[in-house]
């Protein structure tokens, strides 16, 4: 009832994408149960359950709605440079994992078989190819910190892109740095970050897009 509302006021915008991500969601978790892919049960939905997880989404929905993503008509940057070093950090933190990790990368993308390597990686078994100490070991953990948090990349890419009609090679930059959350997934053995790209990158595109 929520998506319609919000769609037929106003189209599809960033409350209208949320809300669709929850209903797409609850359903799954409904399909899942029925079919018994849920194992074990932790619990069974009762009715005042149910209320109170509809009041909750309203409330995250609320603020998103209020933001109203389709009044926006132009943003105004005042710290420009701040901006191109965090362009410059991420995509620094991009190629070193990139490059550094490589053999880890391609070793886990061929393996074919994730399951299995969740499972070693439960055990407490070493799956790293690549092995760092010392000063390495300090840099391999602040390009990895800062690569969990290129979902930041986003909006700053549109901004380059639109607004601030900055190079091509630039908002390549950007654009490829965001892609680091990917990368640390995959050495990670950690498929929801590429999920968690997905719908960062739905969620700028209808915030964005109109305005291209």
């Amino acid at each position: 009832i929520i998506f319609l509302i919000i769609y037929k006021k106003r189209g599809i915008d960033a409350s209208a994408y949320v809300t669709m991500l929850y209903i797409i969601t609850s359903f799954a978790a409904i399909l899942m149960d029925a079919l018994n892919l849920i194992e074990p049960k932790l619990s069974n939905p009762s009715f005042p359950a149910t209320i109170v997880y509809c009041l909750l989404l309203g409330l995250i929905i609320l603020p998103v709605y209020r933001f109203n993503s389709k009044s926006i008509r132009n943003i105004k940057v005042t710290h420009i440079k701040a901006i191109d070093l965090l362009v410059y950090i991420f995509f620094a933190a991009f190629l070193f994992t990139l490059i550094a990790y490589w053999p880890d990368i391609i070793f886990k993308l061929t393996y074919g078989d994730w399951a299995e390597l969740r499972l070693l990686l439960a055990r407490g078994d070493s799956l790293s190819i690549v092995h760092f100490s010392g000063i390495m070991r300090i840099v391999s953990v602040f390009f990895g910190f800062v690569g969990s948090a290129s979902f930041i990349l986003f909006p700053i890419f549109f901004v380059s892109l639109i607004y601030l009609k900055k190079p091509w090679w630039y908002c390549l930059m950007a654009l490829l740095s965001t892609t680091n959350v990917i990368l640390n997934g995959i050495i990670g053995i950690d498929r929801s970050s590429t999920f968690k790209w997905l719908l960062f990158l739905g969620l700028s595109l209808v915030i964005f897009f109109p305005r291209i």
